[in-house]
């Protein structure tokens, strides 16, 4: 379903009746129908930081002599937040790095060190302005990537990062998880309705439905609980 085909169905269930055919230019009781709708899936998004349709993966270059870099230097228009470290089924580093001169064939992890201790080892002292290839990253208090060595030449980065919550603006935009969970959006959208509304019982099944859906949906769209990697 798009985004009017989610406000017609919240209007029905609702007991509203029609629904405009445009979410544009709309007023009372169908510009908040679409305002709960578009409200709704951006709740259900930021629910979960593990949502699989909002892991996604970046490729970008670092420039010789500059350490830190903003995720909008990489062209990532829809960002939340990097996913640093080590993958803990394998132990793999998450991100690799390549000088860009070279082949693929030397795209290396480099190894996530926690802000704090970062600015403590690396970026004070005679080696805080050391230039090589990098080895180590961060990420500082401004959600920038920041590198050690800083690059002495121009380097190919890769690793994974979350996307921010897709926003619904256009009649024809679909939320970009499977159709067959859709309408979890419609009850947790009627679920914001409620305290606007006098109603009573309605909420109940509402809630129940948002329930089923919402336990449906991460059964199918968060990764599977596995045991730890060995201590030693």
């Amino acid at each position: 379903m798009n985004y009017l085909e989610l406000c017609r169905v919240l209007a029905r269930e609702a007991g509203t009746g029609a629904f405009p055919g445009t979410v544009v230019g709309l007023n009372g009781r169908p510009l908040k129908i679409a305002g709960w709708v578009r409200q709704a899936w951006i709740d259900i998004q930021n629910d979960r930081d593990e949502w699989r349709w909002l892991q996604d993966k970046f490729e970008g270059t670092v420039l010789a002599g500059v350490d830190a870099f903003e995720a909008s230097d990489f062209g990532l228009t829809r960002f939340s937040n990097w996913n640093l470290g080590r993958n803990p089924k394998t132990g793999v580093h998450k991100f690799t790095i390549q000088a860009a001169s070279a082949s693929r064939a030397t795209e290396a992890g480099i190894e996530y060190v926690p802000f704090d201790l970062f600015s403590e080892t690396y970026q004070r002292g005679a080696i805080a302005g050391r230039a090589g290839s990098p080895i180590a990253y961060t990420v500082d208090d401004r959600d920038r990537l920041v590198f050690w060595p800083t690059p002495d030449a121009s380097y190919v980065v890769r690793g994974p990062y979350r996307k921010s919550a897709q926003k619904l603006l256009n009649s024809d935009d679909v939320p970009e998880i499977h159709e067959s969970h859709h309408k979890i959006i419609v009850w947790k959208g009627l679920l914001l309705m409620a305290p606007s509304d006098e109603t009573y019982d309605q909420p109940r099944f509402w809630g129940t439905s948002y329930a089923d859906m919402l336990g449906d949906l991460q059964r199918k769209e968060l990764p599977p609980i596995r045991f730890g990697r060995p201590l030693s």
